[in-house]
């Protein structure tokens, strides 16, 4: 209801974002419960046999926006009243480590065969390794698609 001393005023928008990461349709069928298995870090790495732990991963929102404005004019005063609502409805699939990861780093300079080394004379620069696993899995959860 709109009178010279009242105004009304009414906006609606939406939004709407969908980002998605998925693992290609493409890849072997091992890509979606292989762990991740590395050799090496930073520029010393050999190779790295699986998909990326951070794969897959979504997040799609859409944004309703209602919003009221109200303006009254009571002699010298001018009153501004209003309502703003937002409602956002999301799923998403966060980045985390959920097939695992295994991690070979060297072992510090220690080479395997030290010890033969000084009595066979057997020359070796094979170093022993440390092993870092990670999962990150939760029982019985299931990403929301």
């Amino acid at each position: 209801m709109a009178t010279p001393s009242l105004t009304n005023e009414f906006s609606f928008s939406y939004g709407k974002i969908d980002f998605n990461f998925p693992i290609s349709t493409d890849a072997d069928p091992l890509a979606f419960t292989m762990p991740q298995i590395s050799f090496g870090s930073g520029s010393g790495a050999l190779s790295t046999i699986g998909t990326a732990t951070n794969i897959p991963q979504f997040r799609i929102a859409n944004n309703y926006q209602f919003q009221y404005t109200g303006t009254k004019t009571h002699n010298a005063h001018t009153f501004r009243f209003g309502l703003e609502f937002l409602k956002q409805i999301a799923q998403q699939h966060p980045p985390f480590n959920e097939r695992g990861s295994f991690g070979f780093q060297s072992g510090g300079g220690f080479t395997l065969l030290a010890q033969l080394t000084s009595t066979s004379g057997i020359q070796s620069t094979t170093r022993i390794f440390s092993v870092t696993a990670t999962s990150s899995k939760t029982p019985g959860r299931k990403p929301r698609i």
